[in-house]
Protein backbone atom coordinates (compact mmCIF):
# COMPACT_ATOMS: atom_id res chain seq x y z
CA UNK A 1 0.00 0.00 0.00
CA UNK A 2 2.94 2.33 0.44
CA UNK A 3 3.32 3.88 -3.00
CA UNK A 4 3.50 7.39 -4.40
CA UNK A 5 0.22 6.73 -6.20
CA UNK A 6 -1.91 7.06 -3.06
CA UNK A 7 -4.02 10.15 -2.52
CA UNK A 8 -3.54 12.15 0.70
CA UNK A 9 -6.80 10.74 2.07
CA UNK A 10 -5.78 7.16 1.29
CA UNK A 11 -2.30 7.74 2.75
CA UNK A 12 -3.89 9.03 5.94
CA UNK A 13 -6.10 5.93 6.19
CA UNK A 14 -3.15 3.59 5.64
CA UNK A 15 -1.20 5.34 8.41
CA UNK A 16 -4.21 5.12 10.72
CA UNK A 17 -4.56 1.41 9.98
CA UNK A 18 -0.87 0.88 10.72
CA UNK A 19 -1.24 2.57 14.11
CA UNK A 20 -4.28 0.48 15.01
CA UNK A 21 -2.73 -2.85 13.98
CA UNK A 22 0.48 -2.41 15.97
CA UNK A 23 3.26 -4.95 15.66
CA UNK A 24 2.79 -8.25 13.90
CA UNK A 25 4.97 -10.77 12.11
CA UNK A 26 3.91 -11.13 8.48
CA UNK A 27 5.12 -14.74 8.32
CA UNK A 28 3.00 -15.82 11.30
CA UNK A 29 0.13 -13.89 12.83
CA UNK A 30 0.39 -15.87 16.08
CA UNK A 31 4.05 -15.00 16.55
CA UNK A 32 4.72 -12.96 19.69
CA UNK A 33 8.52 -13.15 19.67
CA UNK A 34 10.73 -10.20 20.40
CA UNK A 35 13.61 -10.42 17.96
CA UNK A 36 15.52 -7.43 19.37
CA UNK A 37 18.02 -9.69 21.11
CA UNK A 38 21.68 -8.62 20.99
CA UNK A 39 24.41 -10.80 19.57
CA UNK A 40 25.89 -13.30 22.05
CA UNK A 41 22.74 -13.05 24.17
CA UNK A 42 23.84 -16.05 26.17
CA UNK A 43 26.80 -14.08 27.55
CA UNK A 44 24.39 -12.38 29.93
CA UNK A 45 24.10 -15.69 31.79
CA UNK A 46 27.80 -15.64 32.67
CA UNK A 47 29.95 -13.27 34.73
CA UNK A 48 32.33 -12.55 31.88
CA UNK A 49 33.17 -13.38 28.27
CA UNK A 50 35.93 -15.72 29.46
CA UNK A 51 33.43 -17.70 31.54
CA UNK A 52 31.19 -17.98 28.49
CA UNK A 53 34.07 -19.19 26.31
CA UNK A 54 35.19 -21.72 28.92
CA UNK A 55 31.67 -23.12 29.31
CA UNK A 56 31.26 -23.31 25.55
CA UNK A 57 34.63 -25.04 25.12
CA UNK A 58 33.88 -27.66 27.77
CA UNK A 59 30.48 -28.47 26.29
CA UNK A 60 31.88 -28.55 22.76
CA UNK A 61 34.55 -31.11 23.72
CA UNK A 62 31.84 -33.43 25.07
CA UNK A 63 29.86 -33.18 21.83
CA UNK A 64 33.00 -33.70 19.73
CA UNK A 65 33.63 -37.03 21.47
CA UNK A 66 30.24 -38.26 20.30
CA UNK A 67 31.24 -37.63 16.68
CA UNK A 68 34.91 -38.51 16.98
CA UNK A 69 36.32 -39.89 13.74
CA UNK A 70 33.36 -38.65 11.69
CA UNK A 71 34.49 -35.87 9.38
CA UNK A 72 31.56 -35.64 6.96
CA UNK A 73 30.27 -32.12 6.41
CA UNK A 74 26.69 -32.62 7.57
CA UNK A 75 27.80 -34.22 10.81
CA UNK A 76 30.19 -31.33 11.29
CA UNK A 77 27.16 -29.07 11.10
CA UNK A 78 25.20 -31.27 13.48
CA UNK A 79 28.09 -31.19 15.94
CA UNK A 80 28.19 -27.40 15.78
CA UNK A 81 24.43 -27.18 16.24
CA UNK A 82 24.41 -29.41 19.31
CA UNK A 83 27.35 -27.59 20.81
CA UNK A 84 25.68 -24.24 20.31
CA UNK A 85 22.33 -25.42 21.60
CA UNK A 86 24.03 -26.49 24.83
CA UNK A 87 25.70 -23.14 25.43
CA UNK A 88 23.25 -20.56 24.08
CA UNK A 89 20.57 -20.90 26.71
CA UNK A 90 18.59 -17.70 26.34
CA UNK A 91 15.46 -17.76 24.24
CA UNK A 92 13.41 -14.91 22.94
CA UNK A 93 10.31 -13.91 24.85
CA UNK A 94 6.86 -15.09 23.75
CA UNK A 95 6.19 -17.92 21.30
CA UNK A 96 6.79 -18.30 17.59
CA UNK A 97 3.32 -19.77 17.01
CA UNK A 98 1.65 -23.01 18.04
CA UNK A 99 3.36 -22.83 21.42
CA UNK A 100 6.86 -23.22 19.92
CA UNK A 101 9.51 -21.22 21.84
CA UNK A 102 11.11 -18.21 20.25
CA UNK A 103 14.52 -19.04 18.77
CA UNK A 104 16.30 -15.99 20.16
CA UNK A 105 19.65 -15.48 18.45
CA UNK A 106 20.53 -19.16 18.09
CA UNK A 107 20.17 -19.38 14.31
CA UNK A 108 22.38 -16.36 13.69
CA UNK A 109 24.98 -17.72 16.11
CA UNK A 110 24.84 -21.14 14.45
CA UNK A 111 25.25 -19.69 10.94
CA UNK A 112 28.22 -17.63 12.08
CA UNK A 113 30.27 -20.70 13.06
CA UNK A 114 33.07 -21.66 10.68
CA UNK A 115 32.13 -25.32 11.07
CA UNK A 116 28.60 -24.62 9.90
CA UNK A 117 29.76 -22.55 6.93
CA UNK A 118 32.21 -25.29 5.97
CA UNK A 119 29.42 -27.88 6.06
CA UNK A 120 27.31 -25.64 3.81
CA UNK A 121 30.19 -25.31 1.35
CA UNK A 122 30.68 -21.58 1.85
CA UNK A 123 34.22 -20.54 0.74
CA UNK A 124 36.48 -19.19 3.49
CA UNK A 125 36.98 -15.88 1.72
CA UNK A 126 33.27 -15.23 1.19
CA UNK A 127 31.32 -12.73 3.27
CA UNK A 128 28.33 -14.87 4.24
CA UNK A 129 25.15 -13.06 5.25
CA UNK A 130 21.91 -14.61 6.47
CA UNK A 131 19.13 -12.37 5.21
CA UNK A 132 15.97 -12.21 3.13
CA UNK A 133 14.97 -9.59 0.56
CA UNK A 134 18.35 -7.88 0.79
CA UNK A 135 19.44 -4.85 -1.21
CA UNK A 136 19.57 -5.78 -4.88
CA UNK A 137 17.35 -8.83 -4.45
CA UNK A 138 15.16 -9.01 -7.53
CA UNK A 139 12.74 -11.77 -8.38
CA UNK A 140 10.88 -11.24 -11.63
CA UNK A 141 8.62 -14.07 -12.76
CA UNK A 142 8.29 -14.82 -16.46
CA UNK A 143 5.40 -17.23 -15.89
CA UNK A 144 1.79 -16.38 -15.15
CA UNK A 145 1.28 -19.83 -13.60
CA UNK A 146 3.53 -22.74 -12.71
CA UNK A 147 0.80 -25.32 -12.18
CA UNK A 148 1.90 -27.14 -15.34
CA UNK A 149 4.82 -28.50 -13.28
CA UNK A 150 2.36 -30.44 -11.12
CA UNK A 151 0.60 -31.80 -14.19
CA UNK A 152 3.91 -33.20 -15.48
CA UNK A 153 4.71 -34.76 -12.11
CA UNK A 154 1.29 -36.40 -11.82
CA UNK A 155 1.44 -37.75 -15.35
CA UNK A 156 4.87 -39.21 -14.56
CA UNK A 157 3.38 -41.05 -11.57
CA UNK A 158 5.11 -38.92 -8.93
CA UNK A 159 3.56 -38.10 -5.59
CA UNK A 160 2.79 -34.45 -4.90
CA UNK A 161 2.59 -32.73 -1.51
CA UNK A 162 1.59 -29.08 -1.17
CA UNK A 163 1.52 -27.72 2.36
CA UNK A 164 1.33 -24.42 4.20
CA UNK A 165 0.66 -22.91 7.60
CA UNK A 166 -2.77 -21.43 8.22
CA UNK A 167 -1.46 -18.33 10.05
CA UNK A 168 1.00 -17.20 7.38
CA UNK A 169 0.03 -13.63 6.43
CA UNK A 170 2.35 -13.10 3.47
CA UNK A 171 -0.09 -14.48 0.90
CA UNK A 172 0.70 -18.18 1.28
CA UNK A 173 -1.82 -19.13 3.94
CA UNK A 174 -4.60 -21.72 3.48
CA UNK A 175 -7.29 -19.66 1.68
CA UNK A 176 -4.94 -18.30 -0.99
CA UNK A 177 -3.21 -21.59 -1.80
CA UNK A 178 -6.46 -23.51 -1.58
CA UNK A 179 -8.10 -21.13 -4.05
CA UNK A 180 -5.32 -21.88 -6.55
CA UNK A 181 -4.79 -25.61 -6.31
CA UNK A 182 -8.22 -26.99 -5.44
CA UNK A 183 -9.88 -25.66 -8.64
CA UNK A 184 -6.82 -26.70 -10.65
CA UNK A 185 -6.83 -30.31 -9.49
CA UNK A 186 -10.65 -30.48 -9.51
CA UNK A 187 -11.57 -28.76 -12.74
CA UNK A 188 -8.50 -28.72 -14.99
CA UNK A 189 -6.90 -32.06 -14.17
CA UNK A 190 -10.24 -33.57 -13.14
CA UNK A 191 -8.69 -35.71 -10.43
CA UNK A 192 -10.97 -37.63 -8.11
CA UNK A 193 -11.00 -35.83 -4.77
CA UNK A 194 -11.54 -36.99 -1.22
CA UNK A 195 -13.19 -34.34 0.92
CA UNK A 196 -11.30 -32.07 3.30
CA UNK A 197 -10.66 -33.84 6.62
CA UNK A 198 -8.73 -33.28 9.84
CA UNK A 199 -5.52 -35.13 10.56
CA UNK A 200 -3.73 -35.67 13.85
CA UNK A 201 -0.21 -36.15 15.16
CA UNK A 202 -1.18 -39.14 17.31
CA UNK A 203 -4.05 -40.88 15.53
CA UNK A 204 -6.38 -39.65 18.28
CA UNK A 205 -7.28 -36.03 18.99
CA UNK A 206 -3.94 -34.19 18.75
CA UNK A 207 -4.77 -31.91 15.85
CA UNK A 208 -2.12 -31.43 13.20
CA UNK A 209 -4.31 -29.69 10.63
CA UNK A 210 -6.33 -30.64 7.57
CA UNK A 211 -5.76 -32.53 4.34
CA UNK A 212 -7.38 -32.94 0.93
CA UNK A 213 -6.40 -35.96 -1.20
CA UNK A 214 -6.72 -36.45 -4.93
CA UNK A 215 -6.13 -39.57 -7.02
CA UNK A 216 -6.15 -41.90 -4.00
CA UNK A 217 -3.49 -39.90 -2.19
CA UNK A 218 -1.12 -39.31 -5.09
CA UNK A 219 -1.75 -35.58 -4.63
CA UNK A 220 -2.15 -33.96 -1.22
CA UNK A 221 -2.91 -30.46 -0.02
CA UNK A 222 -2.10 -30.10 3.69
CA UNK A 223 -2.91 -27.17 5.97
CA UNK A 224 -0.98 -27.11 9.27
CA UNK A 225 -2.90 -25.58 12.15
CA UNK A 226 -1.23 -22.67 14.01
CA UNK A 227 1.82 -22.67 11.75
CA UNK A 228 3.18 -19.77 9.75
CA UNK A 229 5.57 -19.51 6.82
CA UNK A 230 8.11 -21.86 8.41
CA UNK A 231 6.02 -24.86 9.41
CA UNK A 232 8.81 -26.97 10.99
CA UNK A 233 9.68 -24.14 13.39
CA UNK A 234 6.11 -23.51 14.56
CA UNK A 235 4.77 -27.10 14.50
CA UNK A 236 7.76 -29.46 14.39
CA UNK A 237 5.83 -32.59 15.39
CA UNK A 238 3.04 -31.96 12.88
CA UNK A 239 5.65 -31.28 10.19
CA UNK A 240 7.45 -34.53 11.01
CA UNK A 241 4.21 -36.54 10.90
CA UNK A 242 3.31 -34.99 7.55
CA UNK A 243 6.70 -35.66 5.92
CA UNK A 244 7.04 -39.17 7.32
CA UNK A 245 3.57 -40.09 6.09
CA UNK A 246 4.40 -38.70 2.65
CA UNK A 247 7.74 -40.50 2.38
CA UNK A 248 6.32 -43.79 3.63
CA UNK A 249 3.29 -43.55 1.34
CA UNK A 250 0.93 -43.66 4.31
CA UNK A 251 -2.19 -41.61 4.90
CA UNK A 252 -2.05 -38.89 7.53
CA UNK A 253 -3.41 -40.13 10.90
CA UNK A 254 -7.15 -39.62 11.12
CA UNK A 255 -9.02 -37.78 13.86
CA UNK A 256 -10.75 -40.08 16.32
CA UNK A 257 -14.05 -38.57 17.41
CA UNK A 258 -14.95 -38.69 21.11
Amino acid sequence: LRTSQLSPICTSLVEEMEEEIGGFFVYNLENTCNYDIPSHASESLFDSRSDFDQERSEKKSKVDKIFSGDSYGMNHALRARRSLRITVKQRGSGTSGGGAPCPGNVMNEYLSLNTTLDALGVPDDMNFLNLDNGHGFDYTSDQTRVTYIYKKLIEAGKKVLIYEGDTDACGLQTPVIEDIFVPYFDNELKLKKEKWRPFTVDGKKGMGGYVINWAQGQVQFVSIRAAGHLVPINRPIAASVMLNSFLRDEELPRYSTP
